[in-house]
């Protein structure tokens, strides 16, 4: 006695199949990396005995690069010469 059944057999079946894989097995990697060094960095500043302060100098660089520009090759003699200079910076 033969079953009938509502399940396709093989023949019924399209065989074709798509997809797409990825591995990001390197991109999780760095991610976690990168998060293992955030904490650390976090864990350092939040539990330092020492100050740290964070300074921009580009100003001042900015300053040093126009002077270089027009010409001053000794600073030091150039700020001690010019009182005003060192009064408004």
């Amino acid at each position: 006695m033969e079953r009938k059944t509502n399940n396709p057999g093989p023949a019924d079946v399209d065989a074709r199949v798509r997809g797409i894989a990825n591995d990001v097995t390197e991109q999780s990697q760095t991610q976690r990396e990168n998060v293992e060094s955030r904490r650390m960095f976090e864990d350092l500043f939040d539990n330092s005995d020492a100050a740290i302060i964070d300074f921009d100098f580009s100003v001042l660089f900015q300053l040093v690069r126009e002077l270089k520009r027009n010409g001053v090759v000794n600073l030091r003699s150039y700020m001690r010469d010019r009182t005003s200079v060192r009064a408004s910076s």
